[in-house]
């Protein structure tokens, strides 16, 4: 009988613990999917340790040359791997090949990559420095393509495509980024000149032109002396909207290539349109009347940021920060008020400005990987997109050590110290699915706020008219090897010729007879016609 109350009370006592371990779970789950809503068919990537994920970290800390004294409360590379082993049942395998790109050449770079990956030192998942890189890799037959490996991981669909096929060529996927940026590219102008000068903001290229005529020539900072200009450039830096306005766009990263126009979804060589020649003549006239000023990137002359320029235009944040900036440079003038213009319309009135996603840093996989398949399956479902990997595989930190509030901010349960002890292999920077801000980085109040300001912004774009996504195959059109070259000359011819243009050394008729013949002997009309076909 006694034996018998016994046996019923451990069971009671089994369930009871039971119960709990399973409310815990379920309080767990919960507070992430007020987070992430959309995981909840995360599914799980339990492996046998006979399944292999392996890596080469570029991270000094997990470099066999690294001597430094590891105190009692700070974790070793070797208890980072034993954690990964333990609680997700994984064998890894990684390597150690700190080789700092910026204190080389890149000659030197590309080299001792591509000896290491011969050598075996490099081996499984590896991040590089760029796409030039990656192309290399792919002539000298060192990698993998990845397209067979995605089709095999459980939670694939839960990325974004644009990320995923971010290192696209030909079809093929070579890597995924290690680190992502939305680029929103706006126009900034100075409202208290304009609240000084009684002047509305301007909307469209008009109201522009005469803005910008009043802040060279009215004295819009009050401070009695002639020192200031509406607007000013680099080449075509801090211009690209104006073009936008002409219908004769520049390509995302401000270069005066064939791109696509979303407004006749087409490619198009916009030096070649007419809407080109009255571009020109808007903008030499403004250079003319001293509206209008070229600043030099050597002498670091930025005429918004120094707070004599009234306009620029250029990527969020950056211009956020030139507040203070402005403050700093001319105290006497006060707290600048900034405001920004999406798109100033006048040959079209929609679709002006551009974002897009920038992607750097590709992981890659070698081809001497010891289990290519299992690494990249485990890197996917896991890595990627359970929370609590990445967040051990990015800082090695559990759940207890770190918080994300309502504006996606992340802060760590740790002191500055603390968090100085613990390690990661510096192969994944940015997830694209937990998409958060570390709140560390941006301490100074200045910056939060310009942080802050711009993710409005980014969301105000997404849903203007004026503003447009640059889409992933316009991205891809310009990793094609085999016009790489001809478009960079392309770019410096169009740098030559506008420079003249605005230097008055040829009329603007000639100077786009000129590129017309110069751009025919690169082929680039042919580049122009094979993206309309493959696009329709």
């Amino acid at each position: 009988m006694n034996n018998r109350r016994i046996r019923l009370l451990i069971l009671i006592i089994l369930l009871i613990i039971i119960l709990i371990t399973s409310c815990k779970e379920l309080g767990e789950k919960a507070n992430t999917e007020s987070l992430y809503p959309y995981l909840n068919d995360v599914k799980s990537n339990s492996m046998s340790s006979d399944n292999v994920f392996e890596f080469t970290s570029n991270s000094f800390f997990f470099s066999p040359e690294y001597e430094r004294e590891i105190s009692h409360n700070q974790v070793s590379q070797s208890d980072w791997v034993y954690y990964l082993e333990q609680m997700y049942g994984v064998k890894v395998i990684y390597h150690s090949n700190y080789f700092n790109a910026l204190n080389y050449s890149y000659e030197t770079y590309i080299k001792q990559v591509i000896s290491d990956i011969k050598s075996g030192s490099i081996s499984g998942l590896f991040r590089v420095l760029d796409l030039k890189t990656l192309k290399t890799l792919i002539e000298q037959d060192l990698i993998l393509p990845m397209n067979d490996y995605l089709e095999l991981c459980s939670n694939v669909e839960l990325i974004p495509m644009d990320w995923v096929r971010a290192y696209s060529i030909d079809g093929e996927i070579w890597g995924l980024p290690s680190q992502m940026s939305l680029k929103t590219k706006i126009r900034y102008i100075r409202n208290d000149w304009l609240e000084n000068l009684n002047i509305i903001k301007p909307a469209t290229i008009t109201e522009f032109y005469d803005a910008m005529k009043a802040f060279t020539y009215n004295d819009p900072d009050q401070d009695g002396l002639d020192n200031t200009c509406g607007f000013s450039h680099q080449i075509f830096n801090g211009i690209e909207d104006i073009f936008g306005s002409f219908d004769v766009r520049l390509n995302y990263q401000g270069q005066l290539v064939p791109t696509w126009n979303p407004n006749s979804n087409k490619w198009e060589d916009s030096f070649l349109k007419p809407e080109m020649k009255e571009c020109l003549y808007f903008l030499k006239q403004c250079a003319e009347e001293k509206i209008l000023l070229e600043y030099s990137t050597d002498s670091d002359d930025i005429q918004f940021s120094k707070g004599y320029a009234g306009s620029t235009y250029s990527l969020a944040l950056r211009d956020i920060l030139a507040k203070k900036s402005i403050h700093e440079n001319r105290p006497s003038n006060g707290i600048p008020s900034i405001d920004y213009i999406f798109g100033l319309k006048h040959k079209i009135d929609s679709n002006i400005s551009c974002y897009y996603m920038q992607y750097y840093s590709p992981i890659i996989l070698t081809k001497s990987s010891v289990s290519p398949s299992t690494t990249f399956s485990f890197f996917v479902d896991s890595v990627i997109c359970d929370l609590d990997c990445f967040m051990h595989t990015n800082y090695y930190l559990d759940s207890n050590q770190y918080s994300v509030d309502e504006n996606n901010f992340l802060s760590f349960n740790l002191s500055e110290e603390e968090l100085n002890n613990y390690i990661s292999p510096n192969l994944l920077h940015d997830n694209p699915i937990y998409q958060f801000k570390v709140k560390q980085n941006y301490d100074d109040e200045t910056k939060t706020q310009a942080i802050m300001e711009r993710f409005y912004i980014d969301q105000q774009a997404l849903e203007n008219s004026l503003c447009y996504q640059v889409p992933q195959f316009v991205l891809e059109a310009y990793m094609k090897s085999e016009y790489t070259t001809r478009l960079y000359e392309v770019s410096q011819l169009s740098i030559e010729i506008f420079s003249e243009v605005m230097n008055n050394t040829v009329s603007i008729e000639d100077a786009m007879e000129r590129y017309g013949i110069e751009s025919k002997k690169l082929d680039i009309d042919i580049f122009v016609e094979m993206q309309n076909y493959i696009l329709h």
